[in-house]
């Protein structure tokens, strides 16, 4: 099944795309973002309200949440990066049961 989605680059910049509704394989975690959902089906909400708030600003501010709750998330976790919370993400799983 393919959906779009609203994704978080590497670089921290975000993009719109279709692709294919992604299943955790092994060694990867699901990470919930709280506000938006854990698949972020809903994220376009908060940058809807962003724009009727604040016009791009209230969007850029949305996207700047997303990306502290990303960044918080991780450090919760104990990872530096995206790559190693692939690399980690069974140990993490296993260290949660």
């Amino acid at each position: 099944m393919r959906a779009t989605a609203l994704m978080l680059q590497r670089d921290l910049s975000l993009s719109v795309g279709e692709r294919e509704i992604p299943e955790p394989g092994p060694g990867e975690v699901v990470v919930d973002v709280d506000w938006a959902g854990i698949c972020a089906a809903f994220v376009g909400r908060p940058y809807l309200w962003g724009l009727t708030a604040a016009g791009e600003p209230g969007v850029d501010r949305v996207a700047q949440l997303l990306i502290e709750q990303l960044r918080r998330t991780m450090q919760l976790l104990g990872v530096a990066s995206v790559d190693e919370l692939r690399k980690r993400g069974a140990e993490l799983v296993a260290a949660a049961h």
